[in-house]
């Protein structure tokens, strides 16, 4: 995979961690959103 897909994949995971956690009514993102850094 190439650095852009990637790029655009983490976007997307990240919309997804956000909608998720919203949608839920509370909830902590910086454990989410660092996973998705650490795995790219």
């Amino acid at each position: 995979m190439d650095v852009n897909k990637l790029r655009l994949k983490s976007i997307e995971y990240r919309k997804t961690i956000l909608e998720i956690i919203h949608h839920g009514g509370a909830g902590h993102t910086a454990g989410s959103l660092s996973c998705v850094d650490i795995l790219n």
